[in-house]
């Protein structure tokens, strides 16, 4: 298959099709970053960046193959997406003060219990709704409990950035766990 001609397809062709356009993406934004020199980043950052959008692609890969309701894609989208903004804020400005302040570390933990919670309940809609449940009462914690303590205390907009990013990630996993909700 050569560059260019990437058709949708399933299996092992279909993903190493999908990670070849994330590897082309992040490739061909390198020259443009050299020249323009904005951003200042590694080539770990580009690596790290080529990792989420191969994990993206793969979890699009996923959800069309795990269930064929349009509100179960579009809830596992939901979560993928909300999941891998988490990481990208977290990792480039940090939703808790700066990237740098380790309370940031905390919203791990709302990751790795979707992680365990979606393995655990075969990826079953019911289990999956769950999970997004609990995802946004703990996502909801770290962030009540991350103004109360004033963790953030010297970030540019604390504590409003916090709250905001609070409010969008439990709307997001909320949203999700409705959608996993009604494609029962």
């Amino acid at each position: 298959m050569s560059q260019g001609e990437c058709p949708l397809r399933t299996g092992k062709a279909g993903i190493d099709c999908f990670l070849q356009s994330a590897n082309i993406v992040t490739i061909g934004a390198q020259p443009a970053e050299k020249k323009s020199h904005p951003m200042n980043w590694s080539t770990a950052d580009f690596a790290f960046a080529a990792a989420l959008i191969g994990t993206l692609v793969l979890g699009i890969w996923l959800a069309i193959r795990l269930n064929r309701h349009p509100l179960y894609r579009a809830a596992f989208l939901l979560t993928l997406a909300g999941s891998l903004l988490l990481i990208w804020i977290n990792g480039a400005i940090g939703v808790i003060g700066s990237a740098g302040n380790p309370a940031n570390l905390l919203f791990g933990i709302v990751l790795l219990i979707g992680l365990v919670g979606m393995v655990a309940s075969r990826f079953r809609a019911g289990g999956m709704s769950a999970t997004l449940l609990i995802m946004a009462v703990i996502q909801t914690g770290i962030g009540t409990t991350a103004i109360a303590l004033n963790l953030g205390d010297g970030g540019a907009l604390w504590p409003w950035d916090t709250f905001a990013a609070t409010a969008v990630f439990t709307t997001i996993w909320l949203a999700a766990s409705l959608g996993f909700r009604m494609s029962r």
